[in-house]
């Protein structure tokens, strides 16, 4: 089970990665401002995944 979610996440940060890197290109975004919008981005992302994770683990027992 958790190789699947493992693998799920890895697929859901790397598809808001890309998304997120098209919108810094078309709002062109200085460097500095991409980093600090990638690290807050990607930190949300990881606290709902492990959200996520939780809840199954939960519902499973």
């Amino acid at each position: 089970m958790m190789i699947y979610f493992v693998v799920f996440g890895l697929a859901v940060l790397l598809i808001f990665n890309v998304l997120n890197d098209k919108f810094c290109k078309i709002m062109e975004m200085k460097l500095v401002e991409q980093k600090k919008f990638f690290r807050v981005i990607n930190f949300m992302l990881v606290v709902l995944l492990v959200n996520g994770y939780i809840r199954v683990l939960n519902v499973m027992v």
